[in-house]
C-alpha cells in the first residue's frame, strides 16, 4: 500500500523526468515554445502590449503538445524565493496539475534551467549568436561605425 509521501515522491520524479526531457529537447532547438499570451485562444488572439519584449525574464512561455499543453511561468515575489511553474493541461485546456519549485528546492536548478533555455529559445538568442559570429568571422571590415578616410 501506498502512503501519501510515496505518492508525492513519484509525482516529484514523473515532473523531473518531464522537466529534464524538455530541457534535453529545448537545448538543442526540438522544443517550440511562444510566449503564452500570444497564443490565440477561443476568445481572439491576446498579447499583452504593456511589456517590452526586450525583457522576457518573467513571462509565461507554453509548449503544445499533441495530447498537453505545458506551461512555465517564473514568479518573483518580493520577500518570498523565486518560482518557477510548471502548468499542465490537456489539449482542450483542462487543468491537469500545477507544480511549483521554490528557490532552494532540490529540483529548483533543473527547473530554473528549464525556464532560462525556453526564454533564450523564444528569444532568439541561439539564432542571434551564431548570427553575431558569422558576422565577426567574416573577411573584411565590420561595424557600422568604422572610421572613414
Amino acid at each position: 500500500m501506498t502512503t501519501v509521501q510515496d505518492a508525492m515522491q513519484s509525482t516529484r520524479t514523473k515532473y523531473r523526468d518531464i522537466a529534464e526531457g524538455l530541457l534535453r529537447k529545448t537545448r538543442v532547438g526540438d522544443a517550440g515554445w511562444k510566449i503564452a499570451d500570444e497564443i490565440p485562444h477561443a476568445g481572439g488572439f491576446i498579447s499583452d502590449s504593456s511589456r517590452e519584449m526586450t525583457d522576457l525574464s518573467h513571462y509565461e512561455f507554453r509548449l503544445d503538445l499533441p495530447t498537453a499543453i505545458i506551461e512555465l511561468k517564473r514568479l518573483s515575489p518580493r520577500t518570498e524565493p523565486d518560482i518557477v511553474r510548471m502548468r499542465v493541461t490537456q489539449r482542450d485546456e483542462t487543468w491537469i496539475d500545477i507544480w511549483n519549485v521554490q528557490e532552494g528546492d532540490e529540483d529548483w536548478r533543473l527547473f530554473d534551467e528549464l525556464y532560462q533555455a525556453a526564454r533564450l529559445r523564444v528569444a532568439g538568442w541561439d539564432d542571434f549568436l551564431n548570427d553575431l559570429a558569422r558576422t565577426i568571422n567574416r573577411d573584411g571590415p565590420i561595424g557600422l561605425n568604422r572610421l572613414k578616410p
